[in-house]
């Protein structure tokens, strides 16, 4: 009896965890330019699925350079976060926001080459707006 009720709590909570990484899903990102000269770039704003204060970022492949920074930015393209300077990687890196944001607030994702060259570089990866 008591071997059972401790295997029910431990399915209940496995289903738990499961289900707070279902309410965030991850957005693509493929061939994604990283413009000469460190220019920025943004993906499509996205409404944040849950009130944490921080998003995953994972960076699969880069073409053209071996190192990229990523930051999240608000409706007006103004980072609201630290930079997250990365090379490719299968795991997700967290980035923290640097002030409080509510589910359903537009954020987006920014990125740039991590090196100043006159060449166009692209990634590719998925990011979570948690």
């Amino acid at each position: 009896m008591k071997k059972t009720r401790i295997l029910g709590l431990a399915l209940i909570g496995i289903l738990s965890l499961s289900s707070v990484t279902a309410f965030a899903s991850s957005t693509t990102f493929s061939k994604f330019a990283l413009w000469d000269y460190q220019d920025n770039n943004y993906t499509t704003h996205k409404a944040k699925s849950t009130n944490y204060d921080y998003s995953s970022v994972k960076c699969e492949t880069l073409t053209g350079t071996s190192k990229a920074t990523f930051w999240i930015a608000d409706d007006s393209e103004d980072s609201i976060s630290d930079d997250l300077s990365t090379g490719e990687s299968s795991k997700y890196k967290e980035i923290d926001y640097n002030q409080d944001l509510d589910s359903g607030d537009n954020v987006c994702l920014g990125m740039e080459n991590y090196y100043s060259t006159s060449q166009t570089a692209y990634a590719n990866g998925a990011v979570i707006y948690n």
